[in-house]
This record gives structure tokens, sequence and C-alpha cells, in this order.
């Protein structure tokens, strides 16, 4: 950080509270099903090591104790960049060890593990950097969001791809409300009472998830895109009582955080200053003198 440049608390603000998300998913996790029959893995960790290890406590309590005393050094900025990237890979074996004991598959590990590894390839520019109030490099607002974006972009392709157009006709999302919705929320009953309307937030989820990368484009179109992929989440969270309040503190944090004001500006080719004139010289120099100033 060069010495007349700004500083910022924004960028450790940001840091702490992915952190802090991250340690709220890894406190969570327990081996809730360590005796069910295993397919497929679904991690690095399920084809490295064998079915006894994966559903072990120590090495589970191993890798939450991993992550938090890592995440510590992170935010005082000790051990930089280990320190980051003991944090990441702890948080994905955390994730592993939950997803390798799951009949199902749980994507809320998914996103705070990308971030992560986005703020561990920053924590090698803050080893340049004077403090942890240093400016945001102009790539990390952009990998991040590309990193948000991606994920639900990818989400849309897969149901186009698996299902068609017809997964947004409505009646798996009556079904779903019918096995697992909250009745006495307005919107539940409003969604079973027409396909139509079940119909339309359907295809609205279906279009916002496709629309995500548009959060690339700029200041308003991230909060735009945004607000809109936070308002799902909710009406999700409301109607069929999913948890997704992690991902919402995700979104909410990587959308609202204002990060034209912290970021550096990339560096651009401008022409050398032109020298100011004789009577433009003597003007600043007048304004300047310190006699006038009493000093």
């Amino acid at each position: 950080m060069s010495p007349g440049e700004p500083r910022s608390r924004w960028p450790l603000a940001i840091l702490t509270a992915l952190l802090l998300i991250c340690a709220w998913l890894a406190l969570a996790v327990e081996l809730r099903y360590p005796g069910y029959a295993r397919g497929v893995p679904v991690s690095l960790l399920g084809y490295l090591l064998p079915p006894w290890l994966l559903a072990s406590p120590a090495l589970l309590a191993a890798c939450k104790l991993g992550f938090l005393g890592a995440a510590l050094l992170w935010v005082l900025r000790r051990a930089l960049p280990w320190s980051a990237w003991a944090a990441a890979l702890s948080f994905i074996a955390l994730g592993s060890l939950y997803w390798e004991n799951l009949p199902w598959f749980r994507h809320k590990y998914v996103v705070p593990a990308l971030l992560l590894i986005g703020h561990a390839l920053w924590s090698h520019a803050h080893l340049r950097r004077a403090s942890a109030r240093a400016r945001a490099p102009a790539w990390a607002p952009t990998l991040y969001l590309l990193l948000i974006a991606q994920f639900y972009a990818q989400a849309g392709l897969a149901k186009l791809t698996l299902v068609g157009p017809s997964w947004g006709d409505g009646l798996s999302l009556q079904l779903w409300l019918e096995w697992l919705g909250d009745r006495e929320r307005f919107l539940t009953r409003l969604l079973l009472s027409d396909r139509l309307y079940a119909r339309a937030a359907q295809t609205l989820a279906l279009a916002l998830e496709l629309l995500a990368p548009l959060m690339l484009l700029g200041r308003r179109a991230r909060l735009l895109v945004g607000s809109a992929l936070l308002g799902m989440h909710l009406a999700i969270h409301v109607t069929l009582r999913i948890d997704f309040l992690s991902q919402m503190a995700i979104l909410a944090v990587f959308t609202y955080a204002p990060w034209e004001r912290f970021t550096s500006p990339a560096r651009r080719r401008t022409a050398p200053p032109v020298a100011p004139g004789p009577a433009a010289a003597a003007a600043a120099t007048r304004r300047t003198c310190p006699l006038e100033h009493g000093l």
C-alpha cells in the first residue's frame, strides 16, 4: 500500500464476515448418517480415504479445530498465506466429510469454499501491502462475484440440461410444497391454489439463476440481481422451510459491500501531465505560500 493510498476497513470486515459464516457452518457439521450405504464418492476425500476414516468423529473434530485456528490466524494476518490456505482446505475437508456421510447432497458448503479460495489468493496480495486496511486489488470483486454467479448459472443450466424447459411447469414445486411446505404461510397456500402461480414462481427462479452472471456488469446490476436472488432464497426458506440462511448471508455481504470505495483502480496508461503556464504556477505559489497562513 502506497503512503498516499486511502485506507479502508472493508476488506478485513468482508473477510471476517465470510469466516464467521464458514465457522457457523463448520460448527454445525455432524456425521448423522455414518452407517448408511455409500454410493459413488462426491469429493476427492471420498476417493482417497477409506470409509471408516470418512466416518471418524476424531477426523471431523481435527478439521473443525484446524479451520477455526487457521481462520483466527488469517484474521490477525499471521502466517500468511499459509493460514489462509489452511483455513480454506480444512473447510473443504469438512464439507467433504459431511457430504460423504449424507444419503443426499447439500450444496450450502460450495459457495463458501469457493470464496475462501478466492480470499486465499487475495492473501498473497496482502503480503505486498503494509496494512490490513489496504485497498482490495481490482480483480478481487470480479472474482468473488464470478464465483457466486457461476454457481447459480450452473444450477440453472443443469435444470435445463437434465430436465428441459418443462422443469418450470409448476408441478414439481407443488409436489414439494405438499410434502414440506408450511401451510400456515400465505405464499405456500397461494402456490398450491393454482398451478399457474407455481409455474410462474419456478420460471422466475430459473430465470434468476440463468441471469446471475449479470451481477458482473456493474453496481446497479449487482444490487438488482443480488437482491432478487436474496428474495428467491427467502421465499424458499419461508415456504419450504429449507435452511438457506448461510447462503443468504453470503449473498448479502458480497452484494451490498461497497466494492467501488475500496478497490484499487486498474492501472491505466495516460498521457503525461502538461506543465502549468507561468500565470497558473504563480497562482499556485501564492495559494501555498506559508507566510499567507501565518506560518
